[in-house]
């Protein structure tokens, strides 16, 4: 992991944890202002917002979201207002993992090990394979034997 910068407010709540085995899906506002990702209350509440992208939640802290944004081919968890994030590609059944970051103040927080654990929930229930590229996502997948199945 390397540097990077916060983005951001943070849009969760609460600390409950989601059994493993429960995939609940759900709806997130998204907007770009200057290439930075903003979440504004209004935005937050508004169910119709049409910015929204969908979003996976296994295993997390109910604050911590995993969303896809297939627009820039990353994976992103916000916490405390920053972005830790995994650059992937996808090529057939594979989920290729090219580079996994976390911002500064998120470092050595466990942010980028939940933020693996949801790429690594997400590429389960699409049904896909990963291969890190990254150093850092090579040497979580190994230390954590219950996605080793995930392993292309």
């Amino acid at each position: 992991m390397s540097g990077g910068s916060g983005e951001g407010p943070s849009p969760g709540s609460g600390s409950a944890l989601v059994k493993p085995s429960q995939v609940v899906t759900g709806l997130v506002p998204v907007i770009s202002i200057g290439g930075a990702r903003r979440f504004t209350a209004a935005e937050r509440r508004s169910p119709d917002h049409v910015g929204f992208r969908q979003v996976l939640q296994c295993g997390l802290k109910m604050d911590s979201m995993v969303r896809d944004n297939a627009e820039r081919h990353r994976f992103e968890l916000e916490r405390d207002g920053y972005i830790a994030f995994a650059d992937y590609d996808r090529r057939g059944s594979d989920l290729v993992i090219r580079h996994v970051e976390a911002a500064v103040p998120l470092r050595g927080t466990g942010a980028a090990g939940e933020l693996m654990r949801g790429v690594a929930e997400i590429a389960r229930s699409e049904g896909r394979t990963i291969t890190p590229l990254c150093g850092y996502a090579r040497t979580w997948l190994r230390r954590h034997r219950e996605y080793g199945d995930l392993l292309a």
